[in-house]
């Protein structure tokens, strides 16, 4: 089963149609809401100060430099997008859901090659925008989509070339700005290639274009290690160090695999279905079989590594998506009336895994607008959050925040990542230096990783008419107290309850 030249999907209905419909659901509200804790703010941050300070190829967060640890393309492509449309939420998603776009439709333009059939084009773009895990990071700031599409880039630039051999060179610079976006990452792309090679293409070993295409793989890629080398850094970066010492996650590959499940749902049926067809297609067709390699090749670096993440996953999802489509195209290419059944029930598994985040894309709902709260406040006047992050604050606020907590278990979770080391700090305090904290008129921001319910116990502690000189702000995860701005209530009054929401939901 050889694959269909031409590009005559692009140019029916099918495939503008999945072009519209793709559009829609990835940038869609992708503006709305603030960003998502964690890594959304901390690359926001690094691209912010990019910009500020004219650098393309050195980005920090705080002291930490993530330009020795993190390849530069996506930080790059980050500061572009800020300084073309200025700095806003859209600004900062707008790399990745643009990769997500093409990524959708270069799976699409796979599945449709190797099976001659516009259902399956569709098909199979609409099985990779079901998944949880891919369209969370197509609406945000990681480097996540940046790498997907370049391996997707990669995998079609291989499948040409079996019948144009120019398509190697578009397969080195595919994979090189593959490593530029996360580097050691494209051993997830590579490794299946390369054992289609020596076990059943070594034909192509005979081929300058192959060795060409490796020498701009090796070209782009060691512009990064030269950067290092110019800017004092170690010549290996610290994020592949962690990938070569086995440590890239945090938890075992069995809680990885777990939260897959969890995080896809009925999404995974699709998977299952979609890899069980390319081991079935590969017997015919030397185009599936590489994709069908993807998926034990990708497990394995997973286990190897013991990571965790389940984004690092990410690069399995659309060899199965274009497995899925291919298999599914076949069942209404025989009855194409029925295609519409088909779009419509994919629509709504993507209804049950991501609908929630097409409506509301906020993954941290209130971090912006308690951080605009937080900026009113006179610096003399104490202010507390409530929430297990801090590196949203941080984004939104712009300015140093001060993390306290009496909880160990808290503590320790935060002083795990050694980023946040090099951030703002945190400090394990007793509840009643917390209670001393709250009290205190030159407390700037403290921050606690607390739960909402559980601090009331330790404020229910202060004196009445302090409980009664603090107001309380809720707006979605995140709760603020600040000294009450209103005048004096009426003598006779009792204190003000200080934990009535104003803006709860």
């Amino acid at each position: 089963m050889e694959m269909a030249e031409g590009t005559r999907f692009w140019r029916s209905a099918h495939g503008a149609s999945l072009v519209a419909l793709t559009a829609c659901l990835v940038f869609g509200w992708l503006g709305a809401g603030s960003l998502e804790n964690g890594d959304d703010c901390v690359y926001a941050w690094a691209a912010r100060h990019m910009l500020e300070d004219g650098s393309w190829l050195t980005y920090w967060w705080h002291r930490f430099d993530l330009s020795a640890v993190y390849p530069p393309l996506h930080f790059a492509l980050l500061r572009l997008s800020l300084s073309a449309f200025g700095e806003s939420e859209l600004a900062y998603r707008l790399p990745a859901a643009i990769a997500a776009f093409f990524a959708v439709l270069i799976t699409a333009d796979i599945a449709y090659r190797l099976s001659k059939s516009h259902s399956a084009g569709v098909l199979a773009g609409l099985c990779l925008l079901c998944s949880t895990t891919f369209y969370v990071a197509s609406r945000s700031v990681r480097l996540d989509m940046t790498f997907l599409v370049c391996g997707m880039a990669v995998y079609a630039a291989y499948l040409r070339a079996q019948t144009d051999s120019r398509f190697f060179w578009i397969m080195g610079i595919c994979a090189g700005l593959g490593y530029l976006a996360k580097s050691l990452l494209i051993a997830f792309v590579l490794m299946p290639i390369v054992i289609d090679v020596l076990l059943f293409r070594r034909e192509l070993l005979r081929r300058r274009e192959v060795y060409a295409a490796a020498l701009l793989f090796v070209t782009l890629a060691g512009l990064w290690h030269l950067s290092l080398w110019q800017h004092g850094q170690p010549v290996v970066p610290g994020y592949g160090q962690r990938i070569l010492q086995g440590i890239a996650g945090d938890f075992s590959f069995g809680s990885m695999l777990r939260a897959l499940v969890t995080a896809e749902g009925v999404a995974m049926a699709l998977w299952a279905g979609g890899l069980g067809f390319l081991v079935y297609a590969a017997r015919a067709s030397s185009s599936a079989r590489v994709l069908a390699l993807a998926v034990p090749c990708g497990l394995t670096i997973l286990l190897a590594t013991s990571t965790a993440m389940p984004h690092y996953a990410l690069a399995l999802f659309p060899p199965m998506a274009v497995g899925a489509g291919w298999g599914l195209g076949k069942l209404f290419d025989r009855r194409p009336v029925t295609l519409p059944l088909g779009v419509c029930a994919l629509l709504f598994v993507f209804s049950l895994q991501n609908l929630r985040l097409f409506v509301n894309p906020d993954l941290s709902p209130g971090a912006r607008e308690i951080a605009a709260l937080a900026r009113e406040t006179p610096a003399h006047e104490p202010v507390l959050f409530f929430r297990d992050y801090s590196a949203a604050f941080d984004f939104y606020l712009n300015r140093s925040t001060l993390l306290l907590t009496e909880s160990k278990h808290a503590y320790d979770l935060y002083v795990a990542h050694p980023a946040m080391l090099d951030g703002p700090g945190i400090e394990l305090v007793s509840p009643a230096a917390m209670l001393a904290a709250l009290a205190s008129p030159n407390t700037k921001v403290a921050t606690t990783v607390f739960f909402d319910e559980d601090l009331r116990a330790y404020l229910a502690k202060l004196p009445a008419e302090q409980q009664a000189s603090l107001e309380r702000k809720q707006v979605g995860l995140y709760v603020l107290y600040r000294p009450r701005r209103h005048a004096a209530q009426p003598s006779g009054a009792g204190p003000a309850n200080p934990f009535v929401s104003t803006t709860g939901h």
